[in-house]
């Protein structure tokens, strides 16, 4: 009956949404249902329906019924999906006669809506299918992304349901794969969002950094148009959303940019939204605590937002409009932000797009950011160079090498890239799409809104056509159509240039990343332009040949083919024109010119930058020279390498390294050195990326390598050892461990085996807690004696943890005292012993209940937390965590466990997501939810299968049977 039922809600919508409408409210109050005589579905209340892609009031619809982008946390774009999701919350109460979301405060309704999974209903009624769970957790998607992308979509799984249930196909149900038959039958309205993870993570760090050190930081975020500079603000907007402090987004219309302060006017207007996210009475006293730290300027500030006067009395003096300056703009604005961002820990501000930003609102936000250099708050502004004015081009150049300023350049997508995107835009329905994906990359240059344009004529021209359920095209006619706009639009941009200026313009596009104008003039000497006539005649003096450069890139640049930086460094903005003009050159000359270009920039440039090195490789390696590539890549990872083998452009130069051994013959590398590279690219990539299996066979492979050299040895069985942990294979993992033990036996083996000894010890199995102990203790020894305090972090961590497992604190405390005594005998690392020893004190606090020592120890250590690295920093974390539970700070708690719990990483690698998820555990039944208790013991159980611990298995045992108990 549910799923009739929704069928005919579903159908009603479906004709809604093809209208391009979004009902906004749906609920089961809205919905008229008769079940008397046939089935009739009525769908009611279209008061807050809005057209797909129209701005409104994104606080909009029932909260118990609303989706996560509807709440105004997620800036994502509002469209059917929204209402898709409301039918899954439409479905969940239908199955088990309950919301799947219930909290009387709104803000923690919001939050479950934004951050918390929903139970399952098969824990409810043990009769609900598994299939048609699929259906409803799919409909219940965070990410609308991840729901339905059509509504026809969700009508074709309710069918193929309804069948299978007529069928009795138990197996078929079992295997039941929601979304199967969900594609568009034309193309989605907006693109989707493909592979900008680097970028994200690259801005996210820089905000953390912001945050963490409580200075101010300004990224300007370049991008030509259509690169996605927007989609991806949302995204990182989205992200911030979540955590603490505020977030401000603003995207100016050009239309109305002439008006003076407009931009800063708009951004003003987010105190009204800081305002009312406060108690009544908190409100009255921030406007009256503004009212005195703006003095007389407060007028200004009412003059900038008006309803601000709805807090003051009506008796209140304040005067009217005055005459008011620039540097009064300046002095609220940067007093505002400081305010704010000290408030609420942090601010981030978006603008969206910072062309569209008048000179008089620009000015002020750029000097703000200089002004604010002590306070928690980031600027991210984006723009089109190509789009920018004059003045705004110069205050940009006034600015963007201050302290604290970074330049993000959004780069094209390469090629695998725009293939996902290809398959997205035709829902992985597109037959032998892998023929197009080349001519369609070269045509947009990897501009997914090029893409999408070339792609939408194809579709408009029939030449690319929905039928039999596939998207199929007619080969010959797509490929001309595609080749006739890749040479029309590079074609179009160099119509009034010269045979010569194409000939400079194609040996500017052989550099790797950018070039300067005396390296360009260099290439130029040597590889002369042809004249075909005199009126493209080659000029005769070096002079003549300088101006004549400077002419053509100077007119590149007014024309947005080229960018030129402070180091008056040239790159192109279109890599599909690069690409392009680079196409066009003879292979043999564009040889020769790699190799020019690598003689050219090994005279030049610093002989200690990595990134130099790296370029001389690249076109070394592009000229046929292997054997030099080589060890410019060797010689590039070294710079860059930390020892730690943490740093992933070392990892990818190691990697490029490796590549290139493959490629020559193997006599020309002695053994010894394929091994010390090898490893080091291994071991590189097994820190950043544990989980590849191919690592695995890598580590195999490398025993051709090893010889009679005994360090090898060690080496491989070591990193091998924990590969096979960390693949899941602990019992070849333990043989390989025990190898190494018995053959490391030496003092100077001790470096080679120290992380072995303490991760035989760590991991939980067969050994008993005595024999690891021990094992612990010979790790411990070894870390102190090798200055190996990373180690020593790890080691004292989990040994104070498996003390306490068994209640032996005395002990546990002896061993934080005897470690403390050792490493601060050490002036030089006494303040990193102080942050080995407060983190296991914490630890051993709170594993004791004694929370008043807990917060003692946890309160200052702000500055040194940073020092222990990210696992151990998570774990503690988590105790502060269970810390609140305990003691009934629930929003504290929620918001912290969201952070642990709530993340894009491998949960596998998180050694502290066990702990978490026990803290989240209590948390539930503290809220007196042993359903959701429940789905965290569930999530733990699964975690432990990857990295088992049977005291934490029984801690979870006991847990299960007290949430059963009070179900």
């Amino acid at each position: 009956q549910a799923v009739r039922v929704l069928h005919l809600i579903a159908e009603a919508m479906y004709s809604v949404h093809e209208k391009g409408l979004v009902h906004h409210d749906l609920k089961s109050a809205n919905i008229l249902f008769n079940d008397q005589s046939d089935y009739q579905v009525k769908v009611l209340d279209f008061g807050l329906s809005h057209l797909v892609g129209a701005q409104g009031d994104r606080m909009a619809g029932t909260l118990a019924y609303m989706a996560p982008e509807l709440t105004g946390m997620l800036n994502k774009i509002i469209d059917h999906r929204a209402d898709l999701y409301s039918l899954g919350i439409l479905l969940f109460e239908m199955l088990t006669g309950q919301l799947p979301f219930q909290a009387n405060d709104p803000a923690i309704l919001i939050h479950q809506h934004v951050a918390s999974r929903p139970p399952r209903p098969a824990e409810l009624d043990v009769e609900i299918p598994s299939a048609l769970e699929a259906i409803l957790f799919k409909l219940l998607s965070k990410d609308p992304e991840d729901r339905y992308r059509t509504t026809q979509g969700l009508l074709k799984d309710l069918d193929r349901y309804r069948r299978l249930c007529t069928e009795k196909d138990a197996d078929a149900m079992n295997g039941f794969q929601p979304g199967e038959d969900d594609h568009w039958d034309s193309l989605p309205r907006e693109n989707p969002f493909i592979n900008r993870t680097r970028e994200i993570n690259h801005i996210q760090e820089i905000i953390a950094e912001s945050t963490e050190s409580g200075r101010s930081a300004l990224i300007l975020l370049e991008g030509a148009r259509g690169i996605g500079k927007t989609r991806l603000m949302n995204a990182i907007h989205d992200r911030s959303k979540v955590e603490d402090g505020i977030v401000w987004f603003h995207s100016p219309r050009n239309e109305v940019s002439d008006i003076h302060y407009k931009a800063l006017s708009s951004l003003f207007r987010n105190i009204i939204q800081f305002l009312k996210s406060k108690p009544a009475e908190e409100q009255t006293k921030l406007v009256q605590f503004l009212k005195k730290t703006f003095g007389r300027r407060f007028a200004l500030v009412l003059e900038l937002v008006p309803e601000m006067s709805n807090w003051l009395e009506q008796t209140d003096s304040t005067t009217a409009t005055q005459n008011w300056q620039a540097e009064d703009y300046l002095s609220i604005y940067a007093a505002y932000i400081r305010i704010v961002a000290e408030y609420q820990k942090r601010l981030i501000v978006f603008i969206d797009d910072f062309s569209n930003v008048e000179s008089s609102s620009a000015k002020v936000l750029l000097e703000a950011n200089s002004k604010l250099k002590r306070s928690p708050v980031t600027f991210v502004f984006a723009y089109n160079h190509a789009r920018l004015s004059d003045v705004q081009k110069d205050l940009l150049a006034e600015y963007e090498d201050a302290k604290g300023v970074h330049r993000v350049y959004l780069e094209s997508l390469g090629e695998a890239d725009c293939a996902a995107l290809v398959q997205e835009l035709f829902s992985g329905k597109l037959d032998q799409a892998a023929r197009l994906i080349e001519p369609l990359y070269s045509a947009c240059g990897g501009n997914p809104a090029i893409l999408r344009q070339i792609i939408q004529s194809l579709v408009d021209a029939r030449l690319v056509f929905y039928r039999d359920a596939r998207w199929q095209y007619r080969y010959a006619e797509v490929l001309e159509r595609i080749k006739q706009w890749d040479m029309h639009s590079t074609g179009d941009l160099l119509r009034n240039y010269t045979a010569r200026d194409v000939h400079i313009l194609r040996l500017g596009s052989v550099f790797e990343r950018a070039f300067t104008l005396d390296a360009l003039k260099t290439l130029c000497e040597q590889i002369p332009f042809q004249a075909q006539d005199e009126t493209d005649s080659a000029a005769n003096s070096a002079e003549e040949a300088r101006n004549t450069l400077l002419t053509v890139l100077d007119r590149a640049l007014l024309d947005s083919l080229l960018a030129v930086d402070s180091r008056r460094l040239y790159s192109f903005r279109d890599y599909g024109l690069k690409a392009s003009l680079r196409r066009d050159l003879p292979s043999d000359i564009r040889m020769r010119a790699h190799g020019l270009i690598a003689r050219f920039l090994e005279g030049n440039v610093l002989p200690d930058s990595p990134e130099a090195i790296y370029d001389i490789a690249y076109h070394r390696e592009q000229s046929g020279d292997f054997q030099a590539t080589f060890h410019d890549y060797v010689n590039a990872a070294r710079l860059t390498d930390n020892g730690a083998f943490t740093n992933s452009q070392a990892m990818v130069y190691y990697d490029l390294a490796v590549k290139t051994l493959d490629q020559l013959p193997e006599e020309a590398v002695d053994a010894e050195t394929q091994f010390r590279i090898r490893y080091a690219a291994l071991r590189h990539e097994s820190i950043q990326h544990p989980r590849r299996r191919s690592l695995v066979e890598k580590a195999e492979r490398m025993e051709r390598w090893v010889g009679h050299n005994k360090a090898h040895r060690l080496q491989l069985l070591a990193i091998r050892a924990n590969l096979n942990f960390i693949n899941g294979n602990k019992e070849e993992m333990f043989r390989l461990g025990e190898e190494l033990l018995a053959l490391g036996s030496e003092p100077d083996d001790f470096p080679y085996v120290v992380e072995t000894y303490i991760q035989l010890a760590t991991v939980p199995s067969h050994k008993t807690y005595a024999e690891r102990a021990e094992l612990l203790k010979n790790g411990i020894e070894m870390a102190l004696e090798l200055k190996r305090l990373d180690l020593m972090s790890v080691a004292l961590t989990i040994g104070v943890n498996m003390l306490c497992y068994l209640t032996r604190f005395k002990e546990a405390e002896d061993l934080i005292n005897s470690v403390s005594r050792r490493i601060r005998m050490n002036k030089g690392e006494a303040l990193f012993g102080k942050v080995i020893e407060v983190f296991p004190r914490a630890i051993l606090a709170a594993e004791k209940g004694d929370f008043e020592a807990f917060h003692n120890t946890t309160r200052h250590i702000d500055t040194e937390i940073y020092e222990i690295g990210h696992t151990a920093r998570r774990m503690l974390m988590s105790h502060i965590a269970r810390t609140y539970t305990m003691v009934g700070q629930i929003s504290e708690a929620l918001q912290l466990f969201d952070k642990l719990l709530n993340t894009d990483e491998d949960t596998t690698q998180q050694g502290e997501r066990a702990l978490a998820l026990h803290g989240r555990t209590l948390l539930a039944f503290r809220m007196n939810d042993p359903e959701g208790a429940l789905e965290y013991i569930e999530q733990a159980m699964h975690h432990l299968q990857a990295r088992p611990d049977a005291y934490m298995e029984g801690l979870f045992s006991v847990l299960a049977a007290r949430a059963y108990m009070d179900l």
